[in-house]
């Protein structure tokens, strides 16, 4: 049995445009009752008041089920052109059935047979007046191929009758308001939306939308990021969600951050003995830049950065919490060090001694391959140092200041993007070992996984990764998340461990605790090598120079050497230092060679006492500090120096 109501309004008389205007019962019960006769089966039509019921006396048929099932895949798949033969063949047997006919309706307009599909539908809601998917299809269709709004609001608004809560409805009406210019109307029913569905995509959507037309971009971000994190890549919705979110973030970078990054050093220098200063620095490599006290010989730490780097607040921002994240492991005892030695670096090169050899047959020159071999050294071991506590930084940074949301974000997705093109570059890709490109992607993959959980955008197809990278990458993602929300000082480095063995890397740097980093170079595990060997000739290969020292070896001599002058000036004038300063300058004119380890010089300035070239170098630096730091003497021995001062003092 099968009963269907009519009211006696203008929708029955769009519906059935013979009928329009009749208010004659008998002329009603008439036309409807030979467009409802199904076969030979007339129906029972009465009329109450403005209510027309109509009564089909007809069976199920119970074979019909298998194929309307297979129908109903099929179109879910969107293999339309399958499923149309089987709805006809069904609607045939039974015209009766609603949706069979709004099924049809949407198969006709996936093949842009917009007329049929119109047809179709209104077949459905003959047979269905309160059809609603059928009424909110006929809206779309109005509103996507007729641009006739108001028949689409007449649809949609007969829809709300059924089902007045209805999401996709009031969705769908709100945008044909907010076209007509009614935005406050349309705003009541985005937020409507909003309360019935907070995660309806759509309606999130048009809230942004709406805030980006006031002139909002704090909001029009907000929501445009959230919409895309309820979507999946292929959304309709992503396209414009996303450029919504990027010129409103483009937007704020005018904002002034001072207030922010100020209350922010305040807050650091209640767990810190030391005052944090900003600088501005356009010489430094990076956007910014962490100089701890310590490492500087400094009564206070530094954040250096670059003032026209366009994300100069996000930067500073992430190099305060890092240094608040030091802070908190020192006063809890656990703050560590990041060490790679260059017996790290000898193994690195030795483990890659094929790859490297195979770039020499391509051509590549002994100097540029050894060059490209110390990148990929330092690059890495680098990345596995930063990635997991990046993760911990930009977490806070999200979570504790949403007003830097925007410029966070657009700095992120810079340095993806980057990574990238790093991870995706023919050459790179093919000059890079397995091992080193594999640990590189899964480091940057995991830093994309957490930008799609903050912002929502999702670029990890960009970086071209194969499946088991994307695992290895959620596997670490996953890992990290279990830390993320009750964090201790000092666990980011229980993760760098952990991670470095998942990616076969521990050969190349070690975690050591503070206190026990200088000793682990330091003179008492090294003195014997230092006497047979103070210039670590002994070598397969060339090493830097002593003016880049990036030995271990040379560094513990440098600094032997340093703290035997710092001894010596102790109590001396400023006149007696220059004129040692100015003899070894003298010498230096004619060329101090490091390398000669049998060279030995004395010093009228330093009666009795002979040195070597090396030893001459390293008091030069200092006694030139002791009289005029600024001057350059172009010795990089700055680390060196400050590690004889700690030691020293």
């Amino acid at each position: 049995m099968v009963t269907i109501v009519h009211k006696i309004d203008d929708f029955l008389f769009n519906l059935f445009p013979s009928l329009k205007g009749t208010h004659d019962h008998t002329q009603l019960k008439q036309e409807l009752e030979s467009y409802y006769s199904y076969k030979s089966i007339k129906p029972n039509v009465t009329i109450v008041g403005d209510l027309i019921t109509i009564t089909i006396d007809t069976e199920a048929i119970a074979a019909q089920e298998k194929d309307y099932d297979k129908a109903i895949v099929l179109c879910e798949q969107g293999r339309f052109a399958q499923a149309k033969p089987l709805l006809k063949k069904l609607i045939y047997a039974n015209p009766t059935n609603s949706n069979l006919h709004r099924i049809l309706g949407q198969v006709y307009e996936s093949e842009g047979r917009i007329d049929d599909a119109i047809n179709t539908l209104i077949e459905a809601l003959r047979w269905g007046p309160n059809n609603v998917e059928a009424l909110v299809m006929m809206g779309n269709i109005f509103t996507r191929h007729q641009n006739d709004r108001q028949v689409a609001k007449a649809y949609f608004q007969k829809a709300l009758e059924v089902q007045p809560d209805n999401h996709f409805t009031l969705t769908n009406l709100g945008s044909i308001l907010m076209q007509e210019g009614k935005i406050e109307d349309a705003k009541a029913l985005f937020l409507k939306v909003n309360s019935i569905n907070p995660d309806y995509p759509n309606a999130i959507l048009a809230l942004a939308m709406l805030a980006e037309r006031a002139n909002d971009p704090d909001t029009t971000f907000s929501l445009a990021t959230k919409a895309l994190k309820r979507v999946a890549t292929t959304d309709p919705v992503v396209p414009p969600a996303t450029n919504l979110a990027i010129n409103a973030a483009k937007a704020s970078l005018e904002r002034n951050y001072e207030d922010i990054i100020n209350n922010y050093i305040s807050e650091i220098r209640t767990i810190s003995d030391k005052p944090v200063l900003l600088q501005q620095d356009s010489t430094i490599a990076t956007p910014a830049k962490l100089e701890l006290a310590e490492k500087y010989n400094r009564p206070h730490h530094i954040v250096k950065y670059r003032a026209k780097t366009p994300y100069t607040p996000h930067l500073i921002m992430h190099e305060l919490v890092h240094l608040q994240f030091i802070e908190e492991a020192r006063a809890a005892g656990v703050n560590e060090l990041f060490i790679s030695h260059e017996d790290s670096r000898q193994q690195f090169i030795k483990d890659f001694r094929k790859e490297a050899e195979k770039l020499r047959k391509q051509g590549i020159s002994e100097e540029n391959t050894h060059n490209f071999f110390n990148s990929l050294f330092s690059g890495i071991n680098s990345q596995m140092f930063n990635t997991p506590i990046d993760l911990f930084i930009e977490q806070l940074l999200f979570d504790k200041y949403p007003q830097l949301r925007p410029v966070q974000f657009l700095s992120i997705q810079q340095l993806i993007e980057e990574g990238i093109k790093g991870c995706t570059s023919k050459q790179i890709l093919e000059l890079t070992p397995k091992l080193i490109l594999t640990a590189s992607r899964v480091l940057n993959l995991v830093n994309a996984i957490q930008f799609k959980s903050l912002f929502g955008f999702d670029v990890l197809d960009a970086f071209k990764a194969p499946k088991s990278e994307l695992q290895q990458a959620q596997t670490l993602y996953d890992e990290w998340l279990t830390y993320k929300d009750d964090r201790e000082p000092g666990e980011e480095y229980e993760i760098i461990r952990h991670w470095q063995q998942d990616l076969q890397l521990t050969k190349y740097a070690e975690l050591i605790p503070e206190e026990k980093a200088i000793e682990k170079t330091d003179i008492d595990s090294l003195l014997d090598k230092i006497a047979a060997d103070p210039y670590n000739q002994d070598r397969e290969e060339d090493g830097p120079t002593f003016t880049t020292m990036q030995d271990p070896i040379g560094k513990i001599a440098i600094i032997q050497y340093m703290i035997g002058a710092l001894q010596y000036f102790k109590d001396k004038p400023k006149e007696a230092i220059q004129k040692v300063a100015f003899e070894i300058a003298g010498l230096g004119a004619l060329g101090i060679n490091p390398s000669d380890k049998d060279a030995r010089t004395s010093l009228a300035s330093v009666p009795g006492k002979s040195f070597s070239n090396l030893q001459m170098l390293a008091w030069m630096y200092v006694s030139f500090q002791q009289i005029n730091p600024d001057l350059d003497t172009g010795l990089d021995f700055k680390n060196e120096y400050n590690i004889a001062l700690n030691s020293y003092s």
